[in-house]
Order: C-alpha cells, then sequence, then structure tokens
C-alpha cells in the first residue's frame, strides 16, 4: 500500500535540512565572502576522524554547520555521509556541530558510538564557536543549516544552503564553477527553494516546474530527486516515477526512511503493466528493507511486500506476509481472507 505520508515529511525522519526561510545576510559587507581565503578551521573538539590542521591542497572541503541532534539536522549528517560515499577522495566533508548544550552533547556522543556507517565523515564539535565566529559569523549568515565549499586552492568559493552545493561540486569538479556571482546565485536559490518548500504539499505540479526550473539554473540536487519523486507520487504519476526509482532508493536507503522505501516499492510495481526482472528487484530490495528498519511492525509496510511478492509471482510468500498483518490492530480480517485467498488460487499447482 502507498504511504499516505510525503516521501520527506517536514517533522520526520527526512525533511529537507534548510531553513525555513532563507538564510539572511547582514546588511554591512561580510568578512568572509567567495574568493577570500578560507580561514583555518578551529573546533573544541574532534568527534570523528583526524584533526583536520589544514585544507589539503587540491582537495575540495565542504563545511557543513548545523545542530545534528534535530530530525533536519540529522538527515543533513545522513546525506553528508551519503555524498562522502559518492565523491570518495575527491571531496571531504566536515559537520560542524554547533549549539549543542550538555544534553545533546551526550546525545550525539552516543550516535557516534552506534552508527559506524552513518559517522563516515568528520564531525567536529564547536562548543566555543570559535569556527561559527571565523565562518558563519564572518559571512554574515545568520540562520543555520549553512555549507561553506572551498576549493582545491584553499579559497572560499561557495557560501548558502547545504541543498544547492551538490550543483557546486558538480561545476566544480567538472571545470565548469565560476566564483564570480556565487554570493547572488546562493541568494536566488534560497528563495527558489524556500518557494519551492512553500508548495511541496499543496502544489505538486508547481513543484515539478519550480525543480525544473532550479535545474536549468543550478543543477540537479539529490535533495531536489526527492522532491520530485515526491511530487510525482501525490500525481500518481507512478510511471514517471520508475526512471527515478535506482537514486531515490539509495538516497532512501541512507537516510533509512521506511516510509519512502515503502512508495518506491510500491511505484515498481506499479508503474508499469509488465515490470522487469530489475524493476522487481529493487522493489524487493526497497519493501523488505522498509519492513526491516521500521519502528514496529506497520500493516501497510507489509501489505507493499506482499504485492511485491505477487508481482514476482511468489505467492507462498505473499500468503506469509500477509499472514504477518492478521494480529495487528485494526485489520479488515474478511478483506485479508480474500487477498489470502486470490494468492493461493494463483498458486502453481
Amino acid at each position: 500500500m502507498l504511504a499516505l505520508l510525503l516521501l520527506l515529511p517536514l517533522a520526520q525522519s527526512a525533511p529537507p535540512a534548510e531553513p525555513s526561510a532563507p538564510p539572511q545576510h547582514a546588511a554591512h559587507q561580510p568578512k568572509l565572502a567567495p574568493g577570500a581565503q578560507a580561514p583555518a578551521l578551529q573546533v573544541a573538539k574532534w568527534l570523528v576522524g583526524k584533526p583536520l590542521l589544514r585544507f589539503e591542497p587540491g582537495r575540495i572541503h565542504v563545511l557543513h554547520f548545523l545542530d545534528p541532534t534535530t530530525a533536519g539536522g540529522e538527515h543533513a549528517v545522513r546525506r553528508a555521509a551519503y555524498l562522502q560515499n559518492v565523491y570518495g577522495t575527491k571531496v571531504k566533508f566536515v559537520t560542524v556541530a554547533c549549539a549543542l548544550g550538555q544534553t545533546k552533547l551526550e546525545t550525539l556522543e552516543k550516535r557516534v558510538s552506534e552508527s559506524k556507517e552513518l559517522f563516515n565523515h568528520s564531525i567536529a564539535l564547536d562548543s566555543d564557536q570559535r569556527a561559527i565566529a571565523a565562518y558563519v559569523q564572518a559571512a554574515g549568515v545568520t540562520a543555520l543549516p549553512c555549507s561553506f565549499v572551498i576549493d582545491g586552492e584553499r579559497v572560499l568559493s561557495f557560501v548558502g544552503l547545504p541543498l544547492v552545493v551538490d550543483g557546486v561540486l558538480g561545476d566544480m569538479l567538472a571545470g565548469q564553477f565560476k566564483r564570480e556571482g556565487a554570493a547572488e546565485r546562493a541568494r536566488d536559490a534560497a528563495a527558489l527553494v524556500h518557494d519551492l518548500l512553500d508548495e511541496r504539499a499543496s502544489n505538486p505540479a508547481g513543484v515539478l516546474e519550480k525543480i525544473e526550473s532550479f535545474t536549468v539554473r543550478f543543477g540537479m540536487a539529490d535533495h531536489l530527486r526527492w522532491l520530485r519523486y515526491e511530487a510525482l507520487v501525490q500525481l500518481d504519476r507512478y510511471a514517471d516515477v520508475v526512471p527515478l526509482a535506482p537514486a531515490v532508493f539509495e538516497l532512501a536507503r541512507a537516510t533509512e526512511n521506511p516510509n519512502a522505501l515503502n512508495n518506491i516499492a510500491y511505484c515498481l510495481v506499479s508503474g508499469s503493466a509488465r515490470p522487469g526482472a530489475e524493476q522487481l528487484a529493487l522493489a524487493l530490495r526497497a519493501a523488505q528493507l522498509a519492513v526491516t528498519i521500521a519502528a514496529a511492525p506497520d500493516p501497510d509496510l507489509l501489505d507493499t511486500l506482499a504485492l511485491v511478492h505477487e508481482a514476482r509471482g511468489e505467492y507462498e510468500l505473499a500468503i506469509g506476509v500477509l499472514e504477518r498483518i492478521r494480529p495487528l490492530e485494526g485489520t479488515d480480517i474478511a478483506a485479508l481472507e480474500r487477498r489470502i485467498e486470490a494468492c493461493r488460487a494463483k498458486r502453481k499447482p
């Protein structure tokens, strides 16, 4: 069954890791702007990774300033982990944890000890706010999260929303990035993203138009693939979802979002009359992972897993999954029995 929640619920496990409004900049000329030499990153403690004593020549560095214990911050950390795997040694991601009291610090340290896969990049603790002063305050930024991209010559190239970093990195690695106008680009991108997020629940068709506009001007970001996928699901355009499924599956897996994984599986088996073998294989992976990582047994997730087994002709497995729905609260037993009988009737003698 298709999950009723949006793929990226604003207050749940995978919200857009962006502020509720475009980052504001101070009226006066900031001390730190694109084109300036990047200051040394001085922090109170390195929770993950070796201390970054200097920016490595020839390597791009991305600094994410955020509170990783919030829902949006945690998603940004997960996304940085995913992108670190994508870019490998070409780019080094650093999460700079800000605004943490003792309770939040203990929460973060516990998470670090429990999830090595999530924290596969450097995590720094800025409890004395030296990094905040050198970067965020010096750049005149007054809203977090905020990202700073430093090129291979140790020059600050971009300051803006984490969402825009994907396009910036693509241009830099392709040798097409222009530092001139980077500040204006960041402001324009932030305003467009703010408008896009305002419409995500009420106007999916408008979201698709804005994503196309954003892509033409700033490049396709991984996060926009989520939003495009979400809008297509809202419009019941499952066939258009299928080409996006492999990339979105990797993002959903990295962010451990069971609803997104469930919707991917459902769309893959519903988006075409005869799903191919690769399509069905990915649907099975997504549905199984959704059930595995869910906090509790969920009838919608189990229903989708059974549907995938049916689409694959695995009727005995589908019956086994449907039986797991039987004891769950609110189950329509009569409808469940009809579904099970239908599977039995389709089994080969």
